[in-house]
C-alpha cells in the first residue's frame, strides 16, 4: 500500500503534454505509480477539478547568504513555497558564497522547505582573489580563481555564474570568464550569466560575449532574466530572441530566463560607472571635481534611459524616510537633486531600487519564446519582511494567469514545461521536474481556472491565490495558503 495518493486530479506532467486525468502514487519521498488507478493508499488527496504539476523549478534565485532573503533565515522559504517553487538554483549573478561545501553543508543542518542547488560566484571569487582592482589577473591570481571553481564544482555547485554588468565583474575581459568556465566543463558544469549590457547599444555584444563564453569552454549557457532594458532597446525583443535560436543551431546550448513583470529590481550602484567603484573607491574618486561631473552626468542619463527619476522605486536605503518612495519624491525629501541623492544613497550603505523600464510586448514575446524558462531573480522572504520586487511572491502564478488563462499565448501542458521539466533538464536536475515513477515528488495542486498573482509593487508581500498543496519529497510543504512549518528539502549537491 503506497502512503499518499493524489486522487481525481489532471495530471501535467512536466513534459509538455497536455492535462490528462490520472492518479499520482508516492511512498519514500518518490512517485511510485502513475496511471488511471495507483492503487490503495494510506492517506488520499483529492484533487477533482484541480491540476496536478511537478513542483516549481526556480532557475535564477538569490536565496543564498545568511541575511534577509537567504534560506538560511527563512528555511519554510513561504515566499517561494506558496508560488509552488519546490527547488531553487541560487548563487546567480555571480554572488555565491565562496566556501560552497560549507554553505550547503549549512544549508543541510539548518533544514530547508526547499530543495537547494547552488552556483559558484565569480563576482565572489574575483573580489576575494583580486579585491576591486580592475586590471586583469595575474598568472597566480586566475589559477587561484580557477581553483576555486573547481574546488566548488568539487563541492558540489552546478556551474559557474556571473554578472558582468556588476563590480568587480565587470573589471574581467572575456578570455578571464573563459578560462573559469573551462574549469566547470569536465563536471558538466554549465555557465549563467547576467550579462554585461542588457541595452540598446551594447545589449546585442554583451548576449554575443555569453554564447562565445560557451562555445569556447564547452558548456550550456544560460541567459540570466533575458530582457530589452531602457527605453532605447524597446522593440529589440525579437533580434535577441532570434540570436539565440542560431546559437543552438550553431551547436551551443543556450537558453534563458525571465520574470513576467516590466520592471526589474537591483541596487541604484548600477546608475554609476562601474568605475566609480574601482581602486580607492567612490569617495575618494568624488573628491575631483572632473570625475564628480562625470559620474553627476552618468547618473542624469542612466535615468533618463529609464524614463526618468520617477520611474525608479527604492526599496532599501540608510534612511528609511526615503523606502518606498520614487527618486523624485525621495530627492526632495533629501532636498537634493536626482543625481546628487543616488550618490548620497550609494555612499550611505546598502540600497536597492525597482525600475521601471521595460516594453510589455518585449516582455510577452520573450516569456512566450519555447527557450526561455520561468525564474524569479528573487531572495526568499517571510510575510512583510523587507520591501521587495513583486516577483518575491508573484512570478510563476502570474506566468500562468497572464499566458495561459488570460492571453491564450501558451498551453498548460507547454507552460507547466518551462517551470519543470525544461529547467531540470538544463540544469541537470535528475529525477525532478516530471511526474513519473521513480522521480522525486515535488508537486503543486493548483486550480487552472483560479491561480494568480496577488503581489503588487505597493503591497509586494501579497501571497498568490489558486495554490492548493504543495510537496516536496513527498511532504506537504504547504495547504491551502499556509506553510506547514516542515523542511523536507534536499541540498542538491551537482547533478544529482
Amino acid at each position: 500500500m503506497h502512503e499518499l495518493k493524489i486522487a481525481g486530479g489532471w495530471l501535467v506532467d512536466g513534459t509538455g503534454s497536455p492535462p490528462r486525468e490520472g492518479e499520482v502514487a508516492i511512498s519514500g519521498g518518490r512517485i511510485a505509480e502513475v496511471g488511471d488507478d495507483a492503487g490503495p493508499a494510506r492517506e488520499v488527496i483529492e484533487a477533482a477539478g484541480l491540476f496536478v504539476s511537478p513542483g516549481f523549478i526556480d532557475p535564477h534565485s538569490h536565496a543564498c547568504g545568511e541575511g534577509m532573503g537567504s534560506v538560511l533565515n527563512a528555511p519554510t522559504a513561504p515566499s517561494a513555497i506558496l508560488q509552488g517553487i519546490t527547488t531553487v538554483v541560487t548563487g546567480m549573478c555571480g554572488y555565491a558564497p565562496i566556501e560552497v561545501g560549507a554553505h550547503l553543508d549549512a544549508v543541510a543542518e539548518r533544514g530547508t522547505a526547499l530543495n537547494y542547488a547552488l552556483m559558484v560566484g565569480h563576482n565572489t571569487i574575483r573580489r576575494h582573489a583580486m579585491e576591486l582592482r580592475a586590471e586583469a589577473p595575474t598568472a597566480a591570481e586566475l589559477e587561484a580563481m580557477r581553483r576555486l571553481v573547481r574546488t566548488g564544482m568539487e563541492q558540489g555547485a552546478l556551474g559557474l555564474s556571473s554578472g558582468l554588468w556588476y563590480v568587480p565583474g565587470a573589471y574581467a575581459a572575456t578570455e578571464e570568464v573563459i578560462e573559469l568556465a573551462r574549469e566547470v566543463a569536465p563536471f558538466g558544469g554549465l555557465y549563467a550569466s547576467h550579462l554585461r549590457s542588457e541595452n540598446a547599444e551594447t545589449g546585442p555584444q554583451a548576449l554575443e560575449e555569453a554564447i562565445d563564453i560557451g562555445r569556447e569552454a564547452g558548456v550550456a549557457v544560460q541567459v540570466a532574466h533575458l530582457k530589452a532594458a531602457e527605453r532605447p532597446a524597446w522593440g529589440q525583443a525579437a533580434q535577441r530572441l532570434e540570436r539565440l535560436v542560431r546559437a543552438q543551431a550553431e551547436g551551443v546550448e543556450v537558453h534563458a530566463d525571465m520574470y513576467p513583470y516590466d520592471a526589474s529590481a537591483t541596487s541604484l550602484n548600477v546608475c554609476l560607472p562601474p568605475e566609480a567603484f574601482e581602486g580607492e573607491g567612490l569617495q575618494a574618486k568624488l573628491e575631483d571635481p572632473v570625475k564628480a561631473r562625470e559620474y553627476r552626468a552618468h547618473i542624469a542619463g542612466r535615468l533618463e534611459r529609464v524614463g526618468g527619476p520617477e520611474k525608479v522605486l527604492i526599496t532599501a536605503a540608510s534612511r528609511a524616510d526615503v523606502v518606498g518612495k520614487r527618486l523624485d519624491e525621495a530627492a526632495a525629501i533629501m532636498s537634493l537633486p536626482a543625481e546628487e541623492a543616488v550618490i548620497a544613497l550609494v555612499l550611505s550603505g546598502s540600497n536597492s531600487a525597482i525600475y521601471f523600464a521595460m516594453a510589455q510586448s518585449d516582455v510577452d514575446a520573450i516569456a512566450t519564446h519555447p527557450l526561455v524558462m520561468v525564474g524569479s531573480d528573487s531572495s526568499v522572504r517571510r510575510p512583510g519582511e523587507g520591501m521587495c520586487h513583486p516577483r518575491t511572491w508573484g512570478t510563476f502564478p502570474r506566468f500562468l494567469a497572464r499566458y495561459v488563462r488570460d492571453l491564450g499565448r501558451l498551453d498548460w501542458g507547454g507552460a507547466v514545461h518551462r517551470m519543470t521539466g525544461q529547467p531540470a533538464a538544463k540544469f541537470r536536475l535528475r529525477d525532478r521536474g516530471v511526474l513519473r515513477p521513480g522521480a522525486w515528488a515535488d508537486i503543486v495542486i493548483f486550480d487552472p481556472h483560479t491561480i494568480r498573482d496577488r503581489a503588487t509593487y505597493e503591497e509586494p508581500h501579497a501571497a498568490p491565490v489558486g495554490i492548493r498543496t504543495v510537496l516536496v519529497n513527498g511532504v506537504r510543504v504547504a495547504a491551502d495558503g499556509v506553510v506547514t512549518e516542515t523542511l523536507p528539502g534536499q541540498v542538491v549537491r551537482g547533478f544529482g
